[in-house]
């Protein structure tokens, strides 16, 4: 055989595509086999657009040639990687309902704080302490659980990012951009999560403070 150039190695493997494997590449008529032949077709515009016209220009070459499963490559990849795509799906799933529990058990803490500290800031502001200061003393106190765990989590995560390495495609396990994105998801839910009971803590009549039991 006569090598007539040489090409990158390719993720084709149809069970793994994140690994680049070499392949080679030999002339249909040269090879006795039964397997269709994939025509592929690159376009400028939408690929849709050109269905009529590959049609008609292997009409014209083999009027008996039959053409069917016309797809574009995203479609024939969304095919081929539906069961990563569930997995993803699954997998922002569970993550979102892990926020969202997170997030009600912070809020549930901070609230639960601010009633049982509801003379104490009753006191506070009979003594001349201004809203600012009342929203000061509970963010104060629900960041550094936020940011308490924020940190045991990037640590546990970080720690655990190589049993994740067999399920990524085409990003570290340790990617930094990922790890900040979720660290300011986790800060920003968990800022609305203690300023929430923060807010009412301000609204706090003195008065009505004073007499809460």
């Amino acid at each position: 055989m006569t090598v007539i150039g040489v090409v990158n190695d390719v993720k084709e493997d149809l069970f793994n595509y994140r690994i680049n494997r070499p392949v080679w590449y030999m002339p249909y008529a040269q090879v006795e086999n039964n397997y269709p032949v994939n025509l592929v077709v690159r376009a400028s515009n939408r690929p849709t657009q050109l269905t009529a016209a590959v049609r008609e220009a292997i009409r014209s070459i083999n009027p008996d040639q039959p053409v069917s499963d016309i797809m574009t490559m995203n479609e024939n990849l969304a095919g081929v990687l539906v069961t990563e795509r569930f997995s993803a799906i699954l997998m922002a799933a569970l993550a979102g309902s892990g926020l969202l529990l997170a997030s009600i058990g912070l809020y549930g803490v901070i609230a639960y704080s601010v009633s049982q500290r509801t003379r104490e800031i009753g006191v506070r502001v009979a003594l001349g302490a201004q809203p600012r200061h009342v929203l000061e003393l509970i963010m104060v106190q629900g960041l550094k659980l936020t940011l308490l765990g924020v940190a045991i989590g990037l640590v546990t995560a970080w720690s655990t990012t190589r049993l994740l390495v067999s399920l990524l495609f085409g990003l570290s396990a340790t990617d930094a951009a990922t790890f900040s994105a979720i660290t300011l998801l986790l800060a920003i839910v968990g800022f609305l999560a203690c300023y929430l009971p923060a807010r009412t803590a301000m609204r706090l009549d003195p008065v009505e403070a004073l007499r809460y039991e």
